[in-house]
């Protein structure tokens, strides 16, 4: 059995025999005064519970965004006459893949203009794309027409006569407005509709933005194409 001599002393946590003096056992790393030993225990304590907070708020954070997380992408406005305006307000970033117009209830003579986009459009943010130029340089809109008529040159442009064109909007498309005050209730008219594919966060399947509207045909300005 130690005893304790001149020169050494018992550790107050092993019992072991120290260094006369030493304020922390080389044995057992305790301090030999207790209040530093509760202080440094207390310390371990609380950065434990630090810890374990930021990892709560870290894993709830997380958790909220998957469990929480929506896709809202829309369309601002499109008309094949100028662009198409589509502004991502979700959660996240999403790819915008095409945007394509469609003549329903038709089942010849018809067209699906479709306009490429094919980028990432990250929350928060608005992405724009022209459609190409009209195959003339100035027209005018068509109205006045019998639903003969106007049917006879709907399926004509849908046929590629140089002279006429069809332009599809949606309906809440300023130029669209535009033109139905210019023209009046002359204006002749068919129903557009169509769709916006986007991928969103989960990438299993692409996700479509339906679109409805109101689709007019122009003519060409030239005089052959009045004979």
């Amino acid at each position: 059995m130690w005893h304790d001599t001149p020169e050494t002393q018992e550790c107050i946590a092993c019992k072991q025999q120290i260094p006369k003096g030493a304020s922390l056992c080389p044995v057992c790393k305790s301090y030999q005064r207790n209040w530093k030993n509760h202080l440094q225990y207390t310390a371990g304590v609380a950065a434990l519970v630090v810890l374990m907070i930021s990892a709560s708020t870290w894993l709830w954070g997380n958790a909220r965004k998957l469990l929480l997380y929506r896709d809202d992408v829309r369309v601002i406005s499109a008309s094949t006459l100028d662009s198409a305006v589509v502004v991502n307000r979700g959660d996240g970033d999403v790819f915008v893949s095409h945007l394509l117009f469609t003549m329903p209830g038709r089942s010849s003579d018809w067209t699906a203009p479709r306009l490429i986009f094919d980028e990432k459009l990250a929350a928060g943010q608005f992405i724009r794309r022209e459609f190409p130029k009209l195959k003339f340089e100035a027209g005018e809109v068509v109205r006045g027409l019998s639903v003969t008529e106007f049917e006879t040159q709907v399926s004509r442009a849908a046929n590629g006569d140089p002279c006429l064109e069809l332009v599809f909007t949606i309906a809440s498309d300023a130029l669209l407005r535009e033109m139905i005050q210019i023209a009046g209730p002359t204006l002749n008219t068919f129903p557009d509709g169509g769709y916006l594919e986007y991928w969103g966060l989960s990438g299993n399947s692409p996700i479509d933005v339906p679109l409805k509207g109101t689709g007019v045909l122009f003519r060409d300005h030239r005089p052959t194409c009045h004979a």
